[in-house]
């Protein structure tokens, strides 16, 4: 089987964003539990902020991650700190609805982090970046191969 200069050209590029890819991957699997911790602090923070909207002095979502993170320090800690909070007794219905969500989001979250690689998309998701730049990549050297003979069969 020959290769011309754009298919070797290709096959190169496409196993070095192949090789990238697969670094990057295996770098960021490792991290999915943090992720996970600082997408459920992020999700407790709105259904906070939501809670304070009946209240004089509203705060936002940003105001709320700060405080619990100035107040716990770390994930981990902000993320026990939740279970206190969906164990809580309700003073009034708003609390019970902000208690209840909290609870709610609790149970998805230890879900996610019990397994934190299932209905992980990750892998799948850059095994088709892969496929797509390659075949975007393969299909590009070959138009400009296309023209380039073109102008070749003209000049002759």
């Amino acid at each position: 089987m020959q290769l011309n200069g754009w298919h070797r050209l290709w096959l190169v590029v496409s196993l070095l964003l192949g090789i990238g890819l697969g670094y990057y991957t295996v770098k960021i699997v490792p991290e999915m539990p943090k992720y996970i911790k600082l997408d459920w602090i992020k999700s407790v923070s709105e259904v906070l902020a939501e809670g304070t909207l009946d209240n004089n002095q509203p705060v936002t979502v940003r105001q709320v991650y700060n405080g619990l993170y100035n107040t716990y320090k770390s994930p981990d800690a902000i993320t026990a700190s939740f279970e206190e909070m969906a164990t809580g007794k309700p003073k009034n219905k708003a609390e019970k609805k902000v208690i209840e969500e909290i609870a709610s989001l609790n149970q998805i979250y230890k879900e996610k982090l019990a397994d934190p690689n299932k209905n992980n998309t990750l892998y799948m998701g850059m095994i088709i970046a892969w496929l797509l730049a390659s075949t975007a990549l393969y299909v590009l050297g070959n138009l400009i191969g296309w023209v380039l003979q073109g102008f070749k069969k003209e000049a002759e």
